[in-house]
């Protein structure tokens, strides 16, 4: 298969079936053969396979070699799903890279969402404050 030709691969209960050499070697495969934000379907027992024949974190490989983890069920598998449903999207370089904002940044977003709610009251509040302490 040429490079970036798929756009979606689905792998259901292979992973954990074959040695360690061939699971890597599939991952590089479905790097090579998936597009920019290309989307990976796996579904397997994940953490609860007990019987792994290679031994490999297929989700931490997975993290290491150009895949994010997108989407992860909070379910019971074999009570609610036969085996864990998990998408993982190729990364792409043309998409800017999510950052994680920092408390305070947090903050300032959701004190500046409430504002606009409260139509600038917290803002009069905060200039009220601002003039008597000075």
């Amino acid at each position: 298969m040429p490079d970036s030709f798929f756009d979606l691969v689905i792998c259901v209960k292979v992973l954990p079936e074959i040695n360690r050499r061939l699971v890597r070697f599939m991952v590089d495969q479905f790097h090579r053969t998936l597009q920019p934000g290309g989307i990976l379907y796996i579904r397997d027992h994940d953490h609860g396979w007990q019987t792994n024949t290679h031994g490999v974190n297929l989700n931490r490989y997975l993290t290491r070699n150009g895949f994010e983890l997108e989407f992860r069920p909070n379910v019971i598998d074999g009570k609610d799903v036969d085996g864990i449903p998990r998408i993982w999207r190729k990364k792409d370089p043309q998409v800017v890279i999510y950052r994680r904002l920092s408390l305070g940044e947090r903050l300032m977003r959701l004190l500046r969402e409430m504002d606009c709610c409260l139509r600038g009251r917290i803002s009069r509040i905060y200039r009220f404050i601002c003039r008597i302490r000075s």
